[in-house]
């Protein structure tokens, strides 16, 4: 898949935080049916997929703010 940003940098970064938001969403959606087993055991991909919702939440609040 080749992409390209648009080449105003404020098209670019509209575009790029869609992209961000986009992928939160199904991130969200994928953890939200994620549960612990009968020990409190949760799956290290759950876990992994948790810490990219928390990067992609503050790299989006940065960029917000900015």
């Amino acid at each position: 898949m080749i992409e390209f940003l648009p080449k105003d940098p404020a098209k670019a970064l509209v575009e790029v935080k869609e992209k961000m938001y986009e992928r939160l969403t199904v991130l969200r959606t994928c953890l939200k049916d994620a549960q612990s087993d009968d020990w409190g055991y949760v799956d290290p991909y759950d876990i992994q997929m948790n810490n990219e919702i928390l990067f992609l939440e503050g790299l989006l609040d940065t960029i917000e703010r900015s």
